[in-house]
């Protein structure tokens, strides 16, 4: 209740879509990983793609991931592959996404 009066309620979901969201890539980028036969160490801010840790299938798999978990549309994006070659870059994408459509939902669009 104190939240809600204080008026935090948005920023408490907000974190929590974010830590949320950011779990589930980074579970998915593992789990690409993995199957690939990388075991190693992973920074949220490393390059996935560039370095050539995944490749260009991973990035088809990695789009389906995020259309499907996120509802995120890739048809009218220009896509380059610096938006998604890292955790931060994806959870940012991501995130972004959630935020625009808890803000609909909100809003009563």
């Amino acid at each position: 209740m104190s939240l809600i009066r204080r008026g935090r309620i948005g920023s408490v979901i907000s974190w929590v879509t974010d830590v949320y969201s950011r779990a589930k890539v980074r579970a998915f980028v593992r789990e690409l990983l993995g199957t690939r036969g990388d075991d190693g160490s992973l920074d949220d801010s490393e390059s996935l793609f560039v370095s050539g840790r995944l490749e260009s299938i991973a990035a088809v798999e990695l789009v389906c991931f995020m259309e499907n978990e996120f509802g995120m549309d890739f048809v009218d994006m220009e896509f380059d592959i610096s938006i998604i070659d890292s955790i931060d870059r994806i959870e940012s994408l991501a995130g972004g996404v959630l935020t625009r459509v808890h803000k609909e939902e909100r809003d009563g669009r």
